[in-house]
This record gives structure tokens, C-alpha cells and sequence, in this order.
């Protein structure tokens, strides 16, 4: 286990959203205290893992997907750690999941708007969709 540098303390003192850099990838890492991560593996009993990883991987992005008002309230979709894409529509996007052979539970669209940061459920009933007619 890695201990916290000055910096990291400091923001975590504030209480405001801790994020890294990885300057390799270019990808975004949050810092989550142990207990709020605990919290989400409880909630996370009875959803498909695709689906977790899903909004893991949305969560991981949201940050950089608000920065662009172009996406306010736009749709995003997510296989596993894949970004499927983002559209104005919901619908778009899964008749996209479906293109790809995808079937329910191994997708996730989320609306791209600030969060509240506690973690919440996923209502099933959420991710599952009606066949779409073309």
C-alpha cells in the first residue's frame, strides 16, 4: 500500500473530487476512500459484472465528458471498460449495442450530468430495453 503524498492529503482534506493523470494513457484515476469503495461492491450484488465494469469505466470518463457543454445531457454507452459512443438519443446508442450483437446486461447508457457522489443502486429494469425496429 502506497501512503498519500502532501498534494493528495491536502485535496482529500477538502473533501473534493481526487483525480490522477496517468501521463502514458492519458487516462483519469479518482481516489475513493476505502469505505465508500466497500459500499459499492455491497450495492454491486445482483448486477451483471459487464454492467459494473460499464459504469465503472462511465464514471472513470465523466469527468472529462462534462468539461465539453457540447455533451450536456447527452447519452453515453459503455461495454465492459469499451465506450461504445455518445449521442444526443438513447436510442441511438442501443440500437448501436444491438448492432454489435449486444444483449442486455452486457451494456450501459448513462445520461452524461453531474452525479451526486453517493453511489447508487442500478434498478435492473434500468438496462433492459425493448428491441428497437429498424
Amino acid at each position: 500500500m502506497e501512503d498519500l503524498t502532501e498534494p493528495m492529503q491536502k485535496a482529500v482534506e477538502k473533501e473534493e473530487l481526487v483525480q490522477f493523470r496517468d501521463p502514458r494513457n492519458e487516462r483519469i484515476y479518482v481516489l475513493v476512500r476505502q469505505d465508500e469503495y466497500n459500499r459499492f461492491l455491497e450495492n454491486s450484488e445482483g448486477i451483471p459484472p459487464g454492467v459494473l465494469q460499464a459504469k465503472e469505466a462511465f464514471l472513470k470518463d465523466l469527468p472529462s465528458l462534462l468539461k465539453n457543454p457540447k455533451y450536456d445531457r447527452w447519452c453515453a454507452a459503455y461495454c465492459g471498460a469499451e465506450r461504445i459512443g455518445i449521442a444526443p438519443s438513447e436510442k441511438d446508442l442501443v440500437r448501436e449495442c444491438h448492432q454489435r450483437g449486444l444483449k442486455s446486461g452486457q451494456y450501459f447508457i448513462w445520461v452524461i450530468a453531474p452525479h451526486a457522489s453517493e453511489i447508487e443502486d442500478i434498478d435492473p429494469s434500468l438496462y433492459e430495453f425493448e428491441p428497437i425496429d429498424s
